[in-house]
């Protein structure tokens, strides 16, 4: 018996919380500002360097090649491409809180940071996030991955340092760059 007035009991909830929702028209409020910026960052391997090219960056960054700034209220699909480097590919990619590239050593990521990044091919079937320290083993998208897409959620207003690694196929070389990413956020804090 009490079995059945439990079950008549959440039965009379459930129904008047869908009487009571179906009475209240749902709006969602798009920020004006809030925008997918879609920077492209490029790289190539020239006389045993990984150079990169593209600048999207204002302010103390605005020189440094492979910047990255997004914007309060934004989102980023950064995309990263190798050109012009036969037999290289993208290996990893590492991204660290920080303000230079020291602070990707040892690199400590909480959970919540680990979901504002990841990384995804071309088509959009797989998707890889970074691990506690950093990592996203690009090798999981694709062995010759030549373009690659990483989404920034950009949802706290914080620095990152990243490092993309670029390997032959055989593995007998890689090569590294390191450029920052600056986050403007989007309204939240660091707990």
């Amino acid at each position: 018996m009490k079995t059945n007035n439990r079950f008549l009991s959440i039965l009379a909830v459930l129904t008047g919380f869908i009487f009571l929702t179906s009475c209240v028209e749902w709006t969602i409020v798009k920020k004006s500002k809030e925008e997918i910026v879609k920077p492209t960052i490029t790289l190539k391997v020239v006389n045993d360097t990984l150079e990169i090219k593209g600048k999207h960056c204002v302010d103390d960054l605005a020189s440094v090649e492979g910047c990255v700034k997004v914007g309060k209220w934004n989102i980023a699909l950064i995309t990263f491409k190798l050109k012009d480097s036969p037999d290289y590919y993208f290996n990893k990619f590492e991204i660290c809180e920080g303000s230079t590239a020291d602070d990707l050593v040892g690199c400590e990521l909480e959970k919540w940071e680990q979901v504002e990044v990841f990384a995804t091919d071309k088509k959009a079937a797989k998707y890889e996030f970074p691990d506690a320290g950093g990592v996203i083993n690009l090798k999981n998208l694709a062995t010759d991955l030549t373009k690659f897409y990483l989404f920034d959620y950009n949802s706290v207003k914080q620095k990152y340092y990243y490092r993309i690694t670029v390997c032959k196929s055989d593995g007998t070389s890689c090569k590294q760059t390191d450029p920052p990413v600056d986050n403007d956020g989007r309204g939240g804090h660091r707990a």
